[in-house]
């Protein structure tokens, strides 16, 4: 019996390293799905601000958040796994599934129905784009967003 405890000692150590690594992998995956929230919020949807619908916004920020916590709670489990608490451990585990799952569905739904959020993305800009320009010289705002982007874009109308 002695030497199945120690065999059973020896697995279980080597099932917590693979834990732990599991959980830096993770937490460099959510790293990953963090700026690329911070990349669409920084070069799209910030700078086409006045032309873009909420729901592209609140997506982008659910983006964002879904990074930072799935790199949160990978980093607490990593530390967990090496720490005695398992029930850190198994919260940690539970919460990162439930992140992982929600991830692959929301995927699932974007990929289906893309055609559809690009068209609605599309005709909410045509038309945003539309009532600017026709204010433009009428309304400050607008007239400053168009010289704005004329100048970044070095083009004259």
């Amino acid at each position: 019996t002695r030497g199945l405890k120690v065999n059973q000692l020896t697995i279980m150590a080597v099932a917590k390293y693979i834990a732990f690594a599991a959980f830096i992998i993770l937490a460099g995956t959510g790293i990953a799905v963090g700026y690329t929230g911070a990349s669409l919020l920084t070069s799209y949807v910030a700078y086409l601000s006045p032309w873009m619908p909420a729901w592209l916004w609140v997506a982008v920020g659910m983006i964002l958040m879904l990074g930072v916590g799935i790199t949160a709670t990978s980093t607490v489990g990593a530390i967990a796994t090496l720490a005695p608490k398992p029930r850190a451990f198994k919260i940690c585990l539970s919460l990162l599934l439930l992140m992982v799952v929600t991830e692959i569905v929301a995927t699932t739904i974007v990929y289906q129905k893309q055609h559809a959020l690009s068209q609605a993305l599309g005709d909410f800009m045509g038309e945003s784009m539309e009532r600017t320009q026709a204010d433009y010289g009428e309304k400050e705002s607008d007239t400053q967003l168009w010289d704005e982007i004329q100048m970044e874009m070095n083009c004259c109308g």
